[in-house]
């Protein structure tokens, strides 16, 4: 994940972790190629964390309420990261 991140370490650690959680779910490749990594490197973060809720899906399965409530809280610690 830190390969696809121009600063890591400027990332506040709940935010980093939220986005590490992530990564480990959808893998690194497609970290990399996410909304989360452009808005992150592109310095929004909060932008960044919202997009967490882009990836509630698996497979053909819309909106798997597993990930949903997930995402959220992965969602939730990365804004509390910023405040």
């Amino acid at each position: 994940m830190r390969k696809c991140l121009k600063d890591p370490d400027a990332i506040p650690d709940k935010s980093y972790l939220a986005f590490l959680s992530g990564t480990c779910n959808i893998g690194v490749g497609a970290f990399c190629r996410s909304s989360m990594a452009r808005l992150a490197n592109a310095g929004d973060l909060r932008s960044a964390c919202n997009a967490l809720m882009l990836d509630v899906n698996a497979g053909p399965k819309i909106n798997v309420r597993s990930l949903v409530l997930r995402r959220t809280d992965e969602k939730k610690l990365c804004l509390e990261g910023l405040e």
